[in-house]
């Protein structure tokens, strides 16, 4: 949908992308009411989402590292000890 491809060019800076202002007047006139609401809602907290869409920054290297964690604790399950599970993830490629 156009709008969802707008809002994704919107947060990733991209040189044609509409502004914050055009993309909300945009979504409310949707008629969707799940884009309504997701516009109604940023429309809240706009300052957040604006300083999001500025700051480089993500938390991408933290949630592989627990993911990868989690997987580790599913397979283990049952099957090994603490150390197993330890030097699994210490020495895990």
């Amino acid at each position: 949908m156009k709008i969802c491809m707008d809002f994704r060019k919107m947060i990733h800076g991209e040189e044609n992308a509409q502004t914050m202002d055009e993309w909300l007047k945009e979504a409310e006139a949707c008629p969707l009411k799940e884009i309504r609401g997701f516009a109604k809602y940023i429309r809240k907290d706009r300052n957040a989402v604006e300083q999001t869409c500025r700051t480089a920054f993500n938390n991408g290297l933290l949630e592989g590292t627990v993911n990868k964690a989690k997987a580790f604790k599913r397979n283990m399950f049952n099957k090994a000890g603490p150390a197993v599970l330890r030097a699994k993830l210490l020495y895990a490629d």
